[in-house]
């Protein structure tokens, strides 16, 4: 094998790992303290991550299910995200709300402003695992912002009062979650440590097609 053959192999390696690794990074996760939600659900992690097209929001429960409902007992679980696109992170002013009740799992609209104001802009994926609630938005219902921060609250709805009710759970306790939409999702202080790992792949590439036979380990001849 020729050394322009060898060079390219190793280059392909090095923009194969420039290209798979931020995609891979582009994830923040945050741990809520368990046991804080008395008789409702009860949030442990707060997930984020995003694609460039997408935001998700996935919300780890304690327990599985992970938003139950009872029609014998009248109550449901709901779960209600906040979503910050400005840098005003109060509780009071929330740009984007999404949510969903434990009575339907399918669907979860996505809000802009709040009140007699609201207004629909669009519908998330929800997806069910186990114990955890993932919502998938697209990232132009919000407006495509540099990055976001977000606040979960969980509860236990009751249809009466005499129905079984109590818990609630919202993470964090104060504050929002920040979390950066970066091309790419990898943080531009990480990049030396990537850049540092595709020159070691190359560097590999390129001792192992200097190696006699090596073609023949892969089943190629000369």
């Amino acid at each position: 094998m020729g050394t322009e053959e060898t060079m390219r192999i190793a280059t392909l390696l090095v923009v194969g790992l420039l290209a798979v690794a931020p995609g891979a990074l582009a994830s923040d996760s945050f741990s809520d303290p368990p046991g804080d939600s008395g008789a409702g659900p009860d949030i442990t992690h707060v997930t984020v991550s995003h694609t460039d097209s997408t935001v998700t929001i996935a919300v780890e429960f304690a327990s599985a299910p992970p938003l139950a409902f009872s029609e014998s007992d009248g109550y449901t679980d709901m779960l209600l995200v906040g979503i910050h696109t400005d840098d005003d992170l109060s509780r009071t002013d929330v740009e984007f709300w999404t949510g969903l009740h434990g009575v339907d799992l399918t669907d979860a609209m996505v809000v802009q402003g709040a009140g007699p104001d609201w207004e629909r802009v669009g519908t998330a994926d929800v997806t069910v695992s186990g114990s955890t609630v993932a919502l998938e938005l697209e990232r132009g219902l919000l407006g495509d912002p540099d990055e976001i921060a977000v606040q979960v609250a969980a509860g236990r709805e009751s249809a009466t009062e005499d129905a079984a009710g109590g818990g609630a759970d919202e993470a964090p306790a104060s504050g929002a979650y920040a979390y950066a939409l970066e091309d790419g999702g990898t943080p531009s202080w990480l990049w030396p440590a990537v850049g540092a790992g595709a020159a070691a792949l190359a560097a590999s590439a390129l001792l192992a097609v200097r190696r006699p036979g090596w073609p023949h380990r892969l089943g190629t001849s000369h």
